[in-house]
């Protein structure tokens, strides 16, 4: 004869029971928020996600992370006129102006700009200046890393987690590095050792174009602030970018490390003697800093790799934005997840 259950055993099925009903409602959910709901509509979400994380595989985790980017897309769209996607750059731009200006500005906000941006420190919105003047909402980087991260497998937990921190701030500021050439180096190290330690990662493919990218700026800089102009001799090296080398160099694994010793070979190589370096890429023509720099990649082995958008949240993103509809202007979060063009700083170093 089944025994009846006891207080604590009925509390655990009611609360399984809660749980499944929460979870198995959660897609729905998350779906179903758009620009009309509140930031408390969308902490409650959040709050659901982590309920349900410890008891789904990660193919289901990966599922829900992709609902969460549409989520937010969807909370963050604001439709503006041109006149207010003018005023909403203005107004971010120009907060440090006395409070009376600041408050004539934001009444010719988007009412949803409005809402935005008093509520901007929840619910892990957040709002960032890039190059170009461009001003946009963003879900935050660790929003990833603080409701997602904890219940992955280790390789991913560590991928989105660095990454989060990387992309706390801009990478480029007007056009120039917005990093120390330590940090920059510490980040190529990273991507490799990363690869190393975790060659069949979820995210290895965008680890690989993260490593690839922080080594090119390490040896050649952006396209505004380069490290050399000709890379002849140690004197035409940047000095900080020139001690990060050194220090690689001395070390005696990785693919880094043989990078950087090449690189200290390779400035040291006459004018003569660089045009016999074994090219299967045809040599640029007129500018002669482009042709250094096609010699110098063949002669350390860099290789460049099709553009990602690995530069606004915790994970790689790819354009699934949908296109603004005609005569209005792109919104905010149009950009936040749309994949950078080629012309874009953090996205072309050349």
């Amino acid at each position: 004869m089944t025994q009846p259950l006891t207080s604590s055993e009925h509390k655990a099925v009611v609360a399984s029971t809660d749980l499944n009903v929460i979870c198995q409602n959660l897609k729905t959910d998350m779906q179903q928020i758009n620009a009309q709901r509140t930031t408390l509509a969308l902490q409650q979400i959040n709050q659901q996600i982590q309920v349900c994380l410890p008891h789904i595989n990660f193919q289901e985790q990966k599922q829900l992370m992709q609902l969460s980017d549409q989520m937010y897309q969807q909370f963050l769209m604001v439709d503006r006129t041109p006149e207010q996607q003018k005023a909403f750059v203005y107004y971010i731009s120009n907060q440090a102006q006395y409070p009376t200006i600041q408050q004539n500005n934001f009444e010719k906000l988007n009412s949803r700009d409005q809402y935005l941006i008093r509520h901007h420190s929840q619910a892990y919105i957040d709002i960032i200046q890039l190059d170009k003047g461009q001003v946009l909402y963003r879900r935050h980087p660790l929003y990833l890393a603080k409701i997602f991260a904890p219940y992955l497998p280790e390789a991913e937990r560590h991928f989105i987690n660095e990454l989060a921190s990387q992309n706390l701030q801009p990478l480029w500021v007007e056009g120039h590095l917005n990093i120390t050439a330590n940090e920059l180096a510490r980040r190529a190290l990273f991507w490799q050792t990363y690869l190393d330690n975790y060659p069949k990662a979820a995210y290895s493919q965008d680890a690989r174009y993260l490593s690839h990218y922080y080594s090119q700026l390490l040896f050649e800089g952006g396209k505004n602030s380069p490290i050399s102009e000709q890379f002849a001799g140690q004197d035409d090296i940047q000095p900080d970018m020139l001690e990060e080398i050194n220090q690689l160099a001395e070390q005696e694994n990785g693919t880094l490390s043989q990078q950087a010793q090449s690189f200290l070979k390779f400035i040291e190589l006459s004018p003569e003697q660089r045009p016999q370096i074994p090219s299967s890429r045809p040599m640029a023509i007129g500018h002669s800093q482009s042709k250094v720099i096609t010699q110098l990649e063949d002669y350390i082995g860099l290789q460049r790799l099709p553009s990602r958008n690995c530069f606004i949240d915790a994970i790689c993103h790819n354009d699934f934005s949908p296109k603004p509809k005609p005569q209005t202007h792109p919104t905010s979060v149009d950009i936040a997840f749309k994949k950078h063009t080629s012309s874009t700083p953090s996205q072309s170093i050349h």
